[in-house]
């Protein structure tokens, strides 16, 4: 059969006409074009390569058992013959006066087959695969590059490789194997000498007339409003590293096949579930990704192939999208509701999938500068052709790149054989390679926990750690062990009260109604408070909030509480309302102490001593999580753990009565705490800023200045903006000179890491 004979069993295709007709641009098409116009090195590509080893058997050619080889002249042919089918590659971009170019067809521009031959070199398969990764890690000019590219390329006798590369505004990964599918068919009905399979194939123009019907039709409104009802609210994208940076050229992966028990309780857990084996996998990330975060939900990205109709099922294109899966996981989920959960998220997304994920970023989110906008890890469980046949030649396929990673993707390749690998994609400029390695090894364990566990165990039981790292873990987290007794704050702070009585305790910064207070007359005011608070029914488990802004009197509220025997609760006045009313809610505080209540405290007329009540074990305070990473959560702090928290601390880093530590973190934050107690329990002086000096660097900078601090805590963000305003040649913002500031800048850059 010769090439003009293949071409007549595909007689829908013109051939002939030089129109080069002009077809406007996809949704998902003009995403990828502005996406690659914004970062024009990173390869928007897919990347594939068939591997052909021969076979020598005489059944197989009657060459004597001389290794049968892939035809190249056949291969040409039959890529030719998919190309008019398919027109990926024959789209062109046409530059355009607007923003946007045009797209069309060109007939003329015909797929040329490059052949390359490695066989004499040391390690042919290496250099050929190194030619590879070198290739496709260069970005594709989209207005004179080739949208695909085929190169074959000869290792040895019998055993070559055919890539393929694919621009992603004319492929994605669906059409990529659809492609060499549809390839392998072609010759092998060269080689046959038989007619190939008709494909009913969607044209370029097709594609592009059903993506303008669908955004104008109920079904894009309905889908959208889908949407936005279910991401309202959605937290921030969550990654496994706190580092950010942009997508490299080419990522990096580390593979492994999965044993053949895994497979088969996976399968198994599936068919007890009535789910997917994709759902267990996808369960497994959601999991492990909410347990690392330590968030109560996961939001995955899920690449849909979006191929709503039988023709588009048979046709190349870019069509493919990526939609989130928003996942709950509160602590009492178990393995089951895991399941159950997944399965419904995937299934209600699936119905919604033609929406793309460019509009739900712009319009829904709001987040229209996110690179590729999508949403979170994906996982991407894809059905495998782990052989293709090309006539008598058993072809070995193998998926490089569906696309830049920004962050992580967890492949995962079910064959059709019943064999099942799972691959981790990652990011090297924001993942080490061990970092990478590690987090591989442990999906591989933690899916294994997972589809061993009972349908009934709680996924808070599951830990993300490998065994061997919780034997190391254990190992780390023993250190020397020191009896403390069972102290409480109250015992602490009585005892330094004592012995450095007339020390200066709290001192304001700027003394606007406020005073110099001593450890004696701290502690007088502050059992005064409690008594009153005790004579109000606050004792031991209650909570009390403390809603008043940094002063002398935040100090002494919080320390009265504690006195009582009640746990505090600090809350921000400035709290956003909902933040407030859910703390609020969860808490249920016995008593809210505001500067109107706290006046009131102060005009009790009982008695001035209150009971000594509380015990080690009792809650000493309460706080609250920021809820970045989900609903805000509270977490209650005995008096023994603080009390262990403040012994270390003076051990390793001790301050003595000379030394005045700033109270620079806000009270909703754990780090207050130790500056709230660590220096009365030690003799030392609390100096109490202004309400809002710590977003001030040089306001701050004069403080410590003019206040003699030794000790200060700082996040390294503002470290960062304070080292600056220690400068010489840095100015405050009303333009006036740094002050000098004196020998305390030798303790801050000489001194241990908690005195920074």
């Amino acid at each position: 059969m010769t090439t003009d004979d293949a071409i007549r069993h595909t007689s829908h295709i013109d051939t002939t006409s030089d129109h080069d007709p002009v077809i406007p641009m996809t949704a998902a098409q003009r995403g990828i074009f502005y996406a690659q116009q914004l970062e024009p090195d990173v390869p928007l590509t897919i990347d594939a390569f068939i591997e052909f080893r021969g076979d020598s058997s005489p059944s197989a050619d009657d060459s004597g058992g001389a290794p049968i080889d892939i035809d190249p002249d056949i291969l040409q042919r039959a890529t030719t013959l998919t190309e008019l089918e398919t027109e990926g590659s024959l789209l062109r971009l046409i530059p355009s006066d607007d923003a946007e170019p045009a797209l069309a067809i060109d007939r003329r521009r015909g797929l040329v087959l490059g052949i390359k031959d490695f066989s004499d070199a040391a390690d042919p398969r290496a250099a050929a695969l190194a030619w590879i990764d070198e290739h496709r890690s260069h970005g594709t000019d989209m207005f004179s590059d080739p949208l695909l590219e085929t190169h074959l390329l000869r290792v040895g006798p019998g055993h070559s490789i055919w890539y393929c590369r694919g621009h992603h505004i004319a492929y994605d990964g669906y059409a990529a194997m659809y492609l060499m599918l549809r390839v392998s068919s072609h010759y092998t009905a060269i080689v046959d000498d038989t007619p190939p399979p008709v494909a009913d194939t969607a044209t370029m123009a097709e594609i592009a007339a059903m993506d303008v019907a669908y955004r104008s039709s109920d079904k894009f409104a309905a889908d959208r409003e889908y949407w936005a009802q279910r991401l309202a609210g959605m937290p921030e994208i969550a990654s496994l590293t706190r580092r950010s940076g942009p997508a490299a050229p080419l990522s990096t992966v580390r593979s492994t096949v999965l044993d053949d028990d895994l497979v088969a309780r996976v399968r198994e857990l599936a068919r007890a579930h009535r789910v997917r084996p994709a759902s267990v996998i996808t369960a497994a990330v959601a999991a492990y990704v909410a347990r690392f975060t330590d968030r109560d939900e996961a939001v995955l990205s899920l690449p849909v192939a979006a191929r709503d109709r039988d023709i588009l099922r048979t046709s190349a294109g870019l069509i493919s999208n990526v939609v989130p899966l928003r996942i709950g996981l509160d602590d009492d989920a178990t393995v089951a509701d895991l399941l159950a959960t997944v399965n419904a998220e995937i299934k209600g997304a699936v119905k919604h999938q033609k929406f793309r994920h460019e509009d739900i970023v712009a319009d829904i989110l709001g987040s229209a500068g996110a690179r590729r906008g999508f949403f979170g890890p994906l996982v991407n469980v894809m059905l495998f052709f782990e052989h293709i046949d090309f006539g008598p030649l058993r072809g070995e396929f193998n998926v490089l790149s569906t696309g830049p990673i920004e962050d992580v993707s967890v492949n995962v390749y079910d064959g059709l054989d019943g064999g099942m690998s799972l691959d981790l994609e990652a990011n090297p400029t924001i993942y080490s390679d061990d970092e990478i390695t590690t987090h591989h090894r442990r999906l591989v364990e933690f899916l294994e926990a997972l589809v061993t566990a009972p349908a009934e165990t709680p996924m808070s039981r599951l830990s993300v750690l490998r065994s061997s790292e919780r034997a190391e873990l254990q190992q780390r987290t023993t250190g020397d062990r020191v009896e403390i007794g069972d102290l409480t704050l109250v015992d602490l702070l009585d005892a330094a009260s004592a012995s450095h009585s007339d020390m200066p305790a709290v001192v304001p910064a700027h003394p606007h109604g406020s005073r110099e207070l001593s450890h004696a007359e701290f502690t007088r005011q502050a059992r005064s408070l409690a008594a009153a608070l005790q004579d109000h029914g606050i004792g031991t488990e209650s909570v009390v909030a403390v809603k008043l802004p940094r002063s002398v009197d935040q100090v002494l509220a919080l320390h009265a509480v504690i006195r009582a025997g009640a746990a505090f609760l600090p809350v921000d006045p400035d709290e956003p309302a909902d933040r407030l009313d859910h703390i609020l809610a969860v808490a249920t505080p016995d008593l809210i102490i505001t500067g109107e209540s706290l006046a009131e405290l102060r005009g009790h007329t009982g008695r001035r001593d209150p009971e000594p009540v509380v015990g080690p074990d009792n809650t000493a305070y309460l706080l609250f999580t920021s809820g970045s990473t989900g609903t805000p959560k509270g977490v209650e702090i005995t008096h023994r753990a603080i009390v262990n928290r403040l012994a270390w601390m003076q051990d390793r880093y001790p301050l003595s009565a000379s030394d005045r530590v700033l109270q620079k973190t806000p009270a909703t934050f754990d780090v207050s705490v130790w500056e709230f107690f660590w220096p009365l329990v030690a003799g030392a002086t609390l100096v109490v800023p202004s309400v809002d000096g710590h977003r001030d660097p040089w306001y701050l900078r004069d403080v410590i200045d003019e206040q003699r601090i030794t000790t200060v805590h700082f996040v390294p963000s503002m470290l960062t903006a304070f080292s600056a305003a220690l400068s010489d040649d840095t100015t405050g913002p009303d333009g006036a000179a740094p002050r000098n500031p004196g020998p305390w800048i030798r303790c801050v850059r000489s001194s241990p890491a908690a005195r920074h």
